[in-house]
Order: structure tokens, then sequence, then C-alpha cells
């Protein structure tokens, strides 16, 4: 991943936020207008040869401004591998709620491993930049 003006490197990538079912993000007091959502992961969790954690696998959908935009999303699969980053990039319009939602969901797919917990959405950084990404 290329430096962005904020000065992330890869090391937001050593971090992960992981929750059993559902992961919702809300940005308040947004003023009206276009703004790219990018959503930055890296499967950290389901990586390890040794202990066969390498063969857990984690889909869930991506919901943005309550429109399902992803269905189904494996970050590993999408980096190709684990302990690879991947980012996603989304055009949301934010209106006179002045309210941005983010939703990641598991619907139920991929890996049903023990513990469940480690099964549901995974996302290591979300950045939000006023106007939207070209087609």
């Amino acid at each position: 991943m290329k430096k962005t003006t904020c000065e992330i490197s890869n090391d937001v990538y050593v971090t992960a936020r992981l929750c059993p079912v559902s992961l919702k993000y809300y940005g308040f007091c947004l003023r009206q207008g276009n703004y790219t959502v990018t959503l930055h992961f890296a499967e950290i969790i389901y990586s390890e040869g040794d202990d066969y954690s390498i063969l857990g696998e984690r889909v869930f959908d991506i919901y943005i401004q309550d429109k399902r935009v992803q269905t189904n999303f494996n970050p590993k699969n999408a980096a190709r591998g684990p302990k690879k980053d991947f980012s996603l990039s989304y055009n949301a319009s934010v209106n006179k709620d002045h309210m941005l939602r983010i939703h990641l969901y598991w619907a139920g797919k991929g890996s049903l491993l023990t513990p469940p917990a480690t099964n549901g959405p995974l996302i290591s950084a979300i950045s939000v930049t006023p106007g939207m990404k070209s087609p």
C-alpha cells in the first residue's frame, strides 16, 4: 500500500477489529456530499499453517449507506493469501442526515470453526475522503 497523506503504512494491517456476526461504523456530522470510503483488510486470524487455521474461510457482506455493495467477500481470497493487505473503495453520498453508515455482516457463510467468535467480519482500517473515486 502506498503511503497516503495521513502517513498510513502497512503497520495498519498488523491488527484488526473482529466480531462474530456484525461490525457497524458510523460517521457523524459529515457535510452533505460525495465521499470515497476505503476499507482496508488483511486476514491475520486464519493465517497459520502449523495450527491449520489457514484452512479457515471468512465470508461476509459489506453495506455502505444501507446498500449491499459486496456479497460473500473473503479478504484472504481477495488478497490472494493470508497476511496480505487488500483494500476496497466505494462511492457514498451523505444526505441531510449528515451520517455515513458502514456495516460488515456475516451471513453464515464460510468457516464454522470453533471458536465461533473468529468467523465473523474482520477489518483493519477505514478511510473516508471527500469526493468520489473515478470509475
